[in-house]
């Protein structure tokens, strides 16, 4: 049997003309504070399972590479590890996918849109698609298992002109103060709770735009579908 190790690791250090097409690319697309010997490694990584160069790792592709490492997958089984990291429905991996994929294998605390939606669900006590505003101080200390104090809580939600405690708030507006945090959390002077509720959704949130929010619509489905339309 070939040495999986031995394989991978002359794929990386030795980097083709199809490596070099598309690397330079990908790390301009990374943060500048993530810029590493490690980031290149997983660009060359990247680009081990890209073969055809065009920035993203298909299910074909991915079936190719595993069962040349003798990892026997059929089709339905590569689809599948591909559905567990593709944050858009697009059923193909992007640069930033591969990133937060490998993030979850290394660190648990790093969370999918998933993680926030059951997170959400377990909150949701009569399961219309909506919180309390009550619930919140809950929701982000047990549900996300982030410090943060009362006020703090209270700016965030008058950001949002959210300062009656009757109001509701539905999956889609939660993850609109979120995006709000994980934006802010870049600023200098960022509370402590942005900063870690930039670690854990931050990969999940951060590039999340209206048409994935129909497809997020489309995935939940069900209460939460006519909750987010009335939330606009």
């Amino acid at each position: 049997m070939p040495d999986r190790n031995i394989s991978m690791k002359e794929s990386t250090s030795n980097p083709s003309y199809h490596h070099q097409k598309i690397s330079n690319k990908l790390i301009n697309t990374v943060p500048p504070r993530l810029m590493s010997e490690t980031v290149s490694t997983i660009v060359n990584i990247f680009s081990f399972f890209d073969l055809n160069a065009n920035q993203f790792i298909e299910v074909h592709e991915l079936r190719r590479i595993l069962n040349a490492l003798n990892f026997k997958k059929t089709t339905d089984e590569c689809l599948d590890i591909i559905n567990t990291y593709d944050l858009n429905n697009d059923e193909k991996i992007d640069f930033h996918e591969f990133i937060f994929a490998l993030a979850r294998l290394i660190k648990h605390d790093v969370f999918t849109l998933l993680d926030i939606q059951q997170r959400f669900n377990k909150f949701d006590d009569d399961q219309d698609g909506k919180l309390t505003v009550a619930t919140i101080p809950m929701f982000l200390r047990k549900g996300l298992g982030i410090s943060v104090t009362d006020r703090e809580i209270f700016d965030l939600l008058a950001k949002f002109d959210i300062t009656d405690e009757t109001r509701r708030i539905s999956f889609e507006k939660l993850i609109r103060m979120l995006q709000y945090v994980v934006r802010q959390s870049e600023k200098t002077q960022a509370p402590e709770y942005m900063k870690k509720l930039n670690h854990r959704c931050g990969p999940a949130v951060r590039n999340l735009r209206s048409n994935d929010m129909k497809l997020l619509r489309k995935r939940i489905g069900g209460y939460l579908s006519s909750s987010m339309e009335e939330d606009k």
